[in-house]
């Protein structure tokens, strides 16, 4: 799911019949997976499927993350943090306020994002940078502002950051 358009981000476009055949179809040629998975069931999918990065992960459940952790060193969480913000903060001048990103569920998104991420990361999840850069609130080449809110917003250390 991805609320901007129109779809709630707890929410999934796929069956999990369609995950396995786009991963399997994948694995036979070779490829890493990664997946644009928010809701916590979506997240679930990609630990049972082997896709090896998890985009966003905003909605994780117990049982999403404890199955996270037992699997934690086949898996990257990549959350986006910067999508997040950025559209909740300084996406106005594109036509998205903070009222209309709160209408658009992004505000919760975001909480729920950061409380997810402080779960992983205090239970070893390896957590990445990067992730829905390229859009004019989150241009390429500012990828290294997530480093920043991983400290900020999440309690990395910035040793835990540099690791």
């Amino acid at each position: 799911g991805e609320s901007i358009t129109g779809m709630p981000s707890e929410e999934s476009q796929f069956t999990e019949e369609a995950i396995a055949v786009c991963v399997s179809e994948a694995k036979k040629r070779g490829q890493r997976v990664a997946a644009h998975a928010r809701s916590s069931w979506a997240v679930k999918m990609c630990i049972k499927h082997g896709i090896e990065v998890i985009y966003h992960a905003s909605y994780t459940d117990e049982e999403a993350l404890d199955a996270l952790e037992a699997s934690k060193h086949k898996h990257f969480v990549a959350p986006g943090l910067a999508w997040l913000i950025n559209t909740c903060h300084h996406a106005g001048p594109w036509g998205i306020t903070p009222e209309v990103a709160k209408g658009m569920g992004y505000f919760a998104e975001l909480d729920a994002a950061i409380e997810s991420m402080r779960k992983m990361h205090h239970r070893g999840i390896r957590i990445l940078p990067g992730g829905d850069y390229g859009f004019a609130w989150t241009p390429h080449g500012t990828n290294a502002k997530d480093l920043s809110f991983f400290v900020d917003y999440v309690g990395f250390s910035p040793l835990d950051v540099l690791r």
